[in-house]
């Protein structure tokens, strides 16, 4: 990020390609959902190869809004692809079970349900999500949804 607070891609960071930029890395949210939110990692397609789409999703459970007891955070990866619909990317949402920071890292994370982001812009997106109706999916299982994001900062012209 600039002095000025502007978001300036890395220099190895791909130009833009097929509606994805790097400039749409880093915070978004919903500011109907305080305190919770999405940091993601964009890197645009190139014509030899696909990009890549990583996120953690930090939310609570659906029941009680920000109870710190019912934290989460969630996964999201997918690949931008340049022959995909213009800034619109497939993901799959993954939760992972237990850990410790410093420590052997954990095996325990499952896929637990599919979603769609589609970006409008560097700072505007819209992430819709299903999860399955299973036990593993915890407080989230067969929930859908979507979601209006806004990307935290200002974004540079390319």
């Amino acid at each position: 990020q600039s002095p000025a607070g502007l978001n300036v891609p890395g220099r190895d960071a791909r130009p833009p390609a097929a509606g994805f930029d790097s400039r749409q890395s880093g915070a978004w949210f919903e500011s109907a959902t305080s305190g919770q939110g999405f940091m993601l990692s964009v890197q645009p397609p190139r014509t030899d190869a696909p990009g890549t789409f990583f996120g953690g999703w930090f939310t609570y459970d659906a029941g009680t809004p920000n109870d710190a007891t019912s934290q989460h955070w969630l996964t999201l990866a997918g690949e931008t692809r340049a022959d995909g619909q213009a800034g619109t990317l497939p993901v799959v949402i993954y939760r992972t079970l237990g850990g410790k920071l410093a420590s052997v890292p954990t095996e325990n994370s499952f896929a637990v349900g599919n979603g769609l982001i589609s970006f409008t812009g560097c700072d505007k997106a819209v992430f819709s999500y299903q999860f399955l109706d299973a036990l593993i999916v915890g407080a989230f299982r067969g929930r859908s949804g979507e979601i209006a994001l806004t990307r935290l900062g200002n974004c540079v012209p390319p």
